[in-house]
């Protein structure tokens, strides 16, 4: 139920998604879970693809009431390990709160240094090339031991920006294809064998049999 509604908090004027009050979202959120929880039992409900803002979802999760299947959050950083720890810290609040079953979904994730100027510019070239390939495969491998249910990179359309698996132009693969065609080869294999790094801590790995 809805994007980034939090948003709001850091520019009202500018948020594309969300123009009400967080009150109102919450309101929004209670009335319209219960409601298709009621008409469809079978369906998981959840929300609210957060933008950013942990006191946002903790003032959320203590309005909450309608059911909550899933917990959904984005994250935009520079590190696989900033990735990782943010699953922690929403797992830790969920938990908090009682939503000891509620997954944790991490629906937009991609490398960005900065939303504006030279840095978000920059953030646009390293999503296309061997820096943000290396970024890819290390969330994922970083991920693979945090307390998160789903990871879905963001995005594969063959655009301007966010785009690190097709080209613009032609739509062939770049080289961000190939660490999800790494991983997607680790599945096939079908079992996670341990596989530990010590004293690199830029270096992530996961091994499958």
């Amino acid at each position: 139920i809805w994007n980034e509604p939090d948003l709001r908090n850091h520019n009202p004027s500018a948020s594309p998604t969300w123009q009400g009050t967080p009150e109102q979202y919450y309101e929004l959120y209670n009335i319209t879970a219960n409601h298709l929880k009621s008409c469809f039992p079978h369906l998981k409900i959840g929300g609210p693809a957060l933008a950013y803002d942990l006191n946002w979802a903790e003032n959320f999760l203590k309005a909450l009431d309608a059911p909550l299947d899933f917990f959904s959050w984005h994250c935009y950083t520079t590190t696989p390990a900033k990735e990782a720890d943010k699953a922690r810290q929403i797992r830790a609040l969920l938990d908090r709160y009682g939503h000891t079953d509620c997954e944790s979904i991490n629906n937009e994730w991609n490398y960005v240094r900065g939303w504006d100027g030279e840095e978000f510019l920059y953030s646009s070239i390293v999503e296309k090339n061997l820096k943000g390939s290396s970024f890819i495969a290390g969330t994922m491998c970083a991920n693979q031991y945090a307390p998160v249910d789903m990871l879905m990179y963001y995005d594969a359309r063959p655009r301007v920006s966010y785009n690190g698996l097709f080209n613009f132009y032609k739509g062939a693969p770049m080289p961000q294809y190939y660490a999800l065609y790494a991983w997607k080869n680790l599945v096939n294999l079908g079992t996670q064998v341990k596989s530990v790094v010590t004293d690199c801590p830029d270096v992530y790995v996961t091994s499958a049999v």
